[in-house]
């Protein structure tokens, strides 16, 4: 058979595939049917790809690994379960942003969360800590933000929002222009260290 039929066979996914074995074996065993019009042939082609499509569908639904319980479903409430992100975690920021953002290189974020408040201290490679305001955490997602004071300069706040995915956190950064720096937007990963 021609690598053209197969590849179009194949484009068509698993029903396709098997209207290719079916093909196949047609011609293998050279079975004789009636000859079907030709106004026919695309709707029993296409008729018999979506039934295929049901039938492996119906096969995945049913017999599909079974998936891990919800938050929902081991709390028996529909309210959000928040993640546990108390203890400190560790990052890496590869630029400088200016005064106004953390420090490039090592940061280490110390969490403690009371309810749906985080709170905490934020020390980065220029070793200033930071005191973590306005913590809040709703399920996977945590927000903060913290203050940056540099020189005579009234403080500047740097803007944190995260996605808690097992033990790494992605966060975006957002700071304010500040003197000849310009806002700007960063993405970076935090790493579980110690709980």
């Amino acid at each position: 058979m021609e690598p053209l039929i197969w590849k179009i066979f194949v484009s068509l996914g698993v029903p396709g595939l098997a209207l290719g074995v079916l093909y196949v074996l047609f011609r293998q065993f050279k079975w004789q049917f009636p000859q079907v019009p030709r106004p026919w042939v695309g709707p029993i082609v296409v008729l018999f790809i979506v039934t295929t499509a049901g039938l492996v569908y119906a096969a995945l639904y049913f017999w599909a690994p079974v998936r891990p319980f919800t938050r929902t479903e081991l709390t028996g409430s529909n309210t959000r379960v928040n993640y546990d992100i108390g203890g400190k975690w560790e990052a890496k920021l590869d630029e400088y942003l200016g005064p106004q953002a953390l420090r490039e290189g090592r940061c280490v974020f110390d969490f403690a969360v009371s309810g749906d408040q985080v709170l905490g201290t934020v020390k980065d490679e220029g070793h200033y800590t930071r005191e973590i305001r306005e913590g809040k955490i709703a399920g996977d997602q945590i927000s903060f933000t913290t203050l940056t004071e540099w020189a005579k300069s009234p403080p500047t706040i740097i803007t944190l929002k995260g996605t808690i995915i097992g033990d790494k956190i992605d966060f975006i950064m957002q700071t304010p222009a500040w003197g000849m720096w310009d806002p700007s937007v960063q993405r970076f990963q935090a790493t579980r260290t110690s709980r």
